[in-house]
C-alpha cells in the first residue's frame, strides 16, 4: 500500500512540474506573439521631390539608415496594437551640385557641376543629415501562420529632431598627385529645418517588411532654400 501511495505521489509531482513548465512555455509564447517588432532597422533609398530647373540631379544610390526601439502595446485581445518608439536615423543624398549660401539673403542654392567635371574630378558629392526620431505606429497583424509568423501592416507618423547637417565632397587634389580628398562643410543651421515629420507605412510578412516615409516639411526653412521634400523607401528588418 505504501508503495502504491509513493508511486501515485511521485506521478502527481511530475504532472505538476509538467503543467508548470507547459504554463511557462505557453506564457513565453503568448508574450512573444503579443510583443513584436520592438527592434526596427530600416535600410532606405533616399531622395527628394523638387522643382529645380538648373540641372540639379540626385542619384539613385542615395541611402539612409533608421534604428528604432519600439514599445508594442496590444489593444485588448485583438491583433491591433499601438507602438511608440525612439531612435536615430541618417539621410545621405548624393547629387551633382555644390550647395552655396547667398551672402546677402542667406538663402541656399545649388550650382550643378558639369558632367565632364564630375567624371574627372569628383568621386562623390552628398548632403547628409542625422536625426533623433520618435516614430509612432498603429499595427495590424493576422493570426500566426507557419512558424508563428504573420502578415502585418503598420501605419503611423515619424517626428525627427535634426542633430547634424553637412555637405561632403570627395574630389581630386592636384597638390597630392590627384588623390581624392574629403571636404566637409557644416554650419547650415540658418537654412536647414531643425525638425521633420510625416507619414510612415510598413508592410510585410514575418521579420522582413517594406517601409516608406515622406517628410511633410520642406528640407529648407521658409525662404532659405529651394522647395525640396525628402522621402525614403526600403527594406525593414524587425523582431524581438
Amino acid at each position: 500500500m505504501k508503495r502504491i501511495l509513493f508511486v501515485v505521489l511521485l506521478f502527481a509531482v511530475q504532472l505538476s512540474f509538467a503543467q508548470t513548465e507547459k504554463t511557462n512555455v505557453q506564457k513565453a509564447k503568448d508574450y512573444l506573439n503579443k510583443k513584436q517588432d520592438r527592434i526596427v532597422v530600416n535600410f532606405n533609398l533616399e531622395n527628394v521631390f523638387h522643382q529645380q530647373t538648373n540641372g540639379f540631379k540626385t542619384k539613385w544610390s542615395s541611402r539612409g539608415l533608421d534604428i528604432y526601439f519600439m514599445y508594442d502595446m496590444p489593444i485588448k485581445k485583438s491583433f491591433v496594437s499601438f507602438a511608440p518608439g525612439i531612435g536615430f536615423s541618417t539621410v545621405n543624398l548624393y547629387h551633382n551640385s555644390k550647395m552655396n549660401i547667398d551672402s546677402s539673403s542667406g538663402r541656399a542654392y545649388f550650382t550643378p557641376y558639369t558632367d565632364t567635371k564630375i567624371k574627372s574630378d569628383f568621386k562623390n558629392i552628398k548632403f547628409s543629415e542625422t536625426f533623433i526620431d520618435v516614430p509612432l505606429e498603429l499595427r495590424f497583424r493576422t493570426k500566426p501562420l507557419a512558424f508563428d509568423m504573420r502578415f502585418k501592416v503598420a501605419i503611423g507618423m515619424k517626428f525627427g529632431l535634426r542633430i547634424e547637417a553637412f555637405t561632403k565632397e570627395r574630389r581630386k587634389d592636384l597638390s597630392v598627385d590627384g588623390a581624392y580628398q574629403k571636404y566637409v562643410e557644416r554650419g547650415y543651421k540658418n537654412q536647414i529645418q531643425a525638425f521633420r515629420f510625416g507619414p510612415t507605412l510598413r508592410i510585410g510578412y514575418g521579420p522582413v517588411n517594406l517601409n516608406f516615409y515622406y517628410n511633410a516639411l520642406n528640407l529648407f526653412k521658409n525662404g532659405k532654400g529651394p522647395d525640396m521634400h525628402q522621402f525614403s523607401a526600403g527594406i525593414s528588418i524587425n523582431g524581438l
